[in-house]
């Protein structure tokens, strides 16, 4: 009766003077009612917001944590290719000079992007340079793909 919040309205006489009588069950009383009306003081001053607006935040928080997840392999992907394209650029010069020639005069000489590009070709040939695109290309499609796949599997 207690737990359902029937006492003492719904209770007997006998039950009532039982209470009375023993002093365990009347401290049960006592402190199942101290902890009903704090409940009901708490519940009455807490504020109730509406569903629509729980369930609205719920979304949108979600939505900003799967955005920030996508993010973490792709911005690792970027890093690596960074990298790679450095490591790229620094094996060409490397390349360059033990050939024999400057890597930079044809740089210095040219003038415009065009003509680097140009420059680029003649010296490597459009093979080259498409084979190593490709292989960069595929490769930094491997790592966002393991990145993904690695990271849902720890989820």
């Amino acid at each position: 009766m207690l737990r359902l919040g029937h006492f003492p309205d719904a209770a007997s006489d006998e039950l009532c003077s039982h209470i009375v009588e023993c002093r365990s069950c009347t401290e049960l009383v006592s402190v199942e009612s101290a902890l009903r009306a704090d409940r009901s003081r708490a519940m009455a001053s807490a504020p109730v917001k509406s569903a629509g607006l729980v369930w609205w935040r719920a979304q949108l928080r979600k939505r900003e944590q799967a955005l920030v997840e996508v993010g973490r392999p792709l911005w690792g992907a970027q890093i690596f290719s960074a990298f790679l394209g450095l490591v790229m650029a620094l094996v060409f010069l490397v390349w360059e000079v033990k050939q024999g020639s400057d890597p930079l005069q044809w740089i210095r000489s040219a003038g415009s992007v065009g003509t680097i590009l140009s420059a680029i070709l003649n010296a490597w040939g459009w093979q080259s340079l498409l084979g190593m695109t490709s292989a960069v290309t595929i490769l930094a499609g491997f790592v966002v793909y393991f990145a993904w796949s690695l990271r849902h599997e720890r989820d």
